[in-house]
C-alpha cells in the first residue's frame, strides 16, 4: 500500500461516521432535485435561473467582444453578484435545468453538515458533533430548504464555517483567525443576514475572549468594506435611483406592515409571534426545540454559577445573530418561512448537547439498576436512536406535502408552451395580469421570451391597434378575465392554437376561416 493510499484509508476510518452522515444528507437532499420549479418557494429557483442565464449572456458578450449585454442591465442590485455567479458556473457546466441550480445549495448544505459536526466536536465532544449533524439531516427545514436555490443554504453554510474557525482561533491561533476572516467576508458578501453575526462576534471578542480592540474590530471593518463595494457597484453600473431603491427595499423589509401583494393582512405583534412560533415547530420539530431550550436553561445556570465555559458560551453567537435578523426584518421573515433556516446550526448543536447530556445522566443514574456497563451503554444508545427516529417522523407528513407542492404548475405549463410555440425573437402578450402577479417569474424562466401582461379589452385593442399589432402572439387563458368581443375578433381573424386552457393567437397568420 502506497503512503498516499495508506493516509487516505486512515482518514476514512477515522471519519467514517461523518462521511456516512454526509452521504445520507446528500441522498435526502437529492429528493426531487430535478423537479420543475412548481413547488413551495420554487419561484426562487426560477428567479435566480433567469439571473444565471443573463450572467452567461453577459459572459458570452464579453468573450465575443460584443456590447449587446451590459452588467448594469443584468445586475440585481438588492444583493451582491456572488449568488448568481455561483449559479451561472453550475449552469455553464451542467446545462440550464433545475438540477444545475439546486446542486449549488446542495453542496453547501452538505459542507454545513460536516462543519456542524466539527463545531460539536470542538465545543463538546465527537458524539455531540455526530448527533448534531445527523439531527440536522432529518429535519424538514434541512431536507426541503437545504437545496432551495436561494441565499439561505449558502450563507448559513458560510457562517457555520466562519464560526468554526472563530472557535478554533481561541488561544491566539492566527492561522485559524485568518481563515475565520476569509469565510466571514464570503458570508457577508453572499447575503445581508450574515451582517447580524457582527454584533455578537464583537461583543464576545471584547468581553469574553478579551481580545484587543484592534483585533475585535476586524470583522466590523470587513463588513463596512463589503457594504462600500456593493454601493459602489450599484452607482457605477446602474444609477442613484437604483441605490435609493436598494435602501427603500431594505426599509420596506424592516417595516411592521406585512401586506405583500394583498396576500397577508397587517399583522399585530401577537400574530407575528404566533406565526413565527408555528414555523419553528413545523420545521424544527417540538422535540428538538425542547432539547435546545433545555440547553439554554442549563447554560444560564452555569453562567450563574460562574463556571469557566468560554468555548461552550460561544455557541450562543449562533443563536443571537438569527434572533437579530428575525427581529429586524420582521416583514421578510413573516412571509418567508424559510428565513428561520439561520437557526439550524444552533438548534441542532444545542439539542444534540442536551441529548448527549441526557444519555450521560442515564449512565450515571442507573448504575444500581444495571450492574453491567455495557447494558447501560446499550440503553443510552437506544434512547438516542429513539430521539433521532422521533425527530425524523414528527413532521414527515408535512415534509411529504412540501415535496409534492405544485401550485406554480400553471406558470410552468404556460412557460413551456410559449417556448414551444414561439420563436426566440417573438413578442408575446399574455392577457392576464393575474397570471403576471402569481406566475411571471416561473413563466419567464421556462419561456425565455419577451412577454408582457395586460387585461386587454376590445375597446383598447381598437383604440391602440397599431401598438398591439407589434406583438406576434396574444395569449388568452380560459377561466380568466376575457373580453368576449376580443376573443371573437381574434378567433375569426387570426390563427389559433389551443393547448388546454391556453389560446395562442398568431397575429402574423390569418385564421383558416378567412
Amino acid at each position: 500500500m502506497t503512503p498516499t493510499l495508506h493516509l487516505l484509508t486512515r482518514i476514512i476510518k477515522q471519519n467514517l461516521l461523518i462521511i456516512l452522515i454526509a452521504i445520507f444528507s446528500c441522498i435526502v437532499l437529492s429528493i426531487n432535485i430535478n423537479k420543475p420549479f412548481i413547488g413551495h418557494h420554487d419561484w426562487n429557483g426560477a428567479f435566480w435561473g433567469v439571473q444565471a442565464r443573463n450572467y452567461l449572456s453577459f459572459s458570452s458578450s464579453l468573450l465575443s467582444y460584443g456590447n449587446n449585454v451590459s452588467f448594469g442591465g443584468i445586475f440585481f442590485s438588492h444583493y451582491t453578484p456572488l449568488l448568481p455567479a455561483l449559479f451561472s458556473i453550475s449552469v455553464a457546466i451542467f446545462g440550464e435545468r433545475e438540477l444545475s441550480l439546486r446542486l449549488v445549495p446542495l453542496i453547501f448544505s452538505v459542507v454545513m453538515i460536516i462543519f456542524i459536526y466539527k463545531i460539536g466536536q470542538e465545543l463538546f465532544d465527537k458524539k455531540t458533533g455526530l448527533l448534531a449533524s445527523l439531527l440536522a439531516s432529518v429535519i424538514p427545514m434541512f431536507v426541503y430548504f437545504g437545496k432551495l436555490p436561494d441565499h439561505e443554504p449558502i450563507v448559513v453554510s458560510l457562517v457555520t464555517i466562519a464560526f468554526y474557525f472563530y472557535v478554533k482561533s481561541f488561544g491566539k491561533n492566527q492561522e485559524n483567525y485568518r481563515l475565520f476572516l476569509v469565510f466571514l467576508f464570503l458570508a457577508l458578501f453572499e447575503s445581508w443576514p450574515a451582517f447580524f453575526l457582527l454584533p455578537p462576534i464583537l461583543a464576545f471578542s471584547l468581553f469574553v475572549k478579551r481580545d484587543s480592540l484592534k483585533k475585535s474590530m476586524m470583522p466590523i471593518i470587513i463588513g463596512i468594506f463589503v457594504v462600500l463595494i456593493h454601493l459602489s457597484v450599484i452607482l457605477f453600473t446602474k444609477s442613484a435611483i437604483d441605490l435609493y431603491s436598494f435602501i427603500g427595499q431594505g426599509l420596506f423589509r424592516i417595516g411592521g406592515n406585512v401586506n405583500y401583494y394583498g396576500a397577508v393582512d397587517k399583522s399585530t405583534p401577537y400574530k407575528w409571534i404566533e406565526t413565527e412560533s408555528r414555523y419553528f415547530v413545523i420545521y424544527y420539530t417540538r422535540l428538538l426545540l425542547l432539547f435546545s431550550l433545555i440547553w439554554i436553561v442549563r447554560l444560564l445556570w452555569e453562567i450563574k454559577k460562574k463556571e469557566k465555559m468560554q468555548r461552550k458560551l460561544s455557541l450562543i453567537i449562533l443563536f443571537i445573530y438569527p434572533c437579530l435578523f428575525l427581529l429586524t426584518f420582521r416583514q421578510l421573515v413573516y412571509i418567508h418561512d424559510y428565513k428561520i433556516y439561520h437557526f439550524l446550526p444552533f438548534i441542532t448543536l444545542s439539542s444534540a448537547a442536551s441529548v448527549v447530556g441526557l444519555a450521560k445522566f442515564f449512565m450515571k443514574s442507573t448504575k444500581k439498576i444495571f450492574k453491567s456497563n455495557s447494558m447501560r451503554t446499550l440503553f443510552s444508545y437506544l434512547i438516542i436512536l429513539f430521539i433521532i427516529f422521533s425527530v425524523s417522523i414528527e413532521r414527515i407528513k408535512y415534509l411529504l406535502t412540501l415535496e409534492n407542492t405544485s401550485f406554480n404548475s400553471p406558470g410552468y405549463q404556460l412557460g413551456l408552451l410559449i417556448k414551444e410555440k414561439t420563436k426566440s425573437d417573438d413578442s408575446i402578450l399574455v392577457n392576464s395580469l393575474q397570471f403576471k402577479e402569481f406566475f411571471e417569474v416561473i413563466i419567464n424562466y421556462y419561456a425565455n421570451r419577451n412577454i408582457e401582461y395586460q387585461n386587454l379589452t376590445m375597446k383598447e385593442f381598437n383604440e391602440h391597434s397599431e401598438q398591439y399589432y407589434n406583438y406576434d402572439y396574444i395569449v388568452l387563458i380560459e377561466d380568466r378575465d376575457i373580453d368576449p368581443s376580443l376573443k371573437k375578433l381574434l378567433d375569426s381573424n387570426y390563427y389559433l392554437e389551443k393547448s388546454g386552457p391556453y389560446m395562442f393567437f398568431n397575429l402574423n397568420k390569418t385564421s383558416a376561416i378567412n
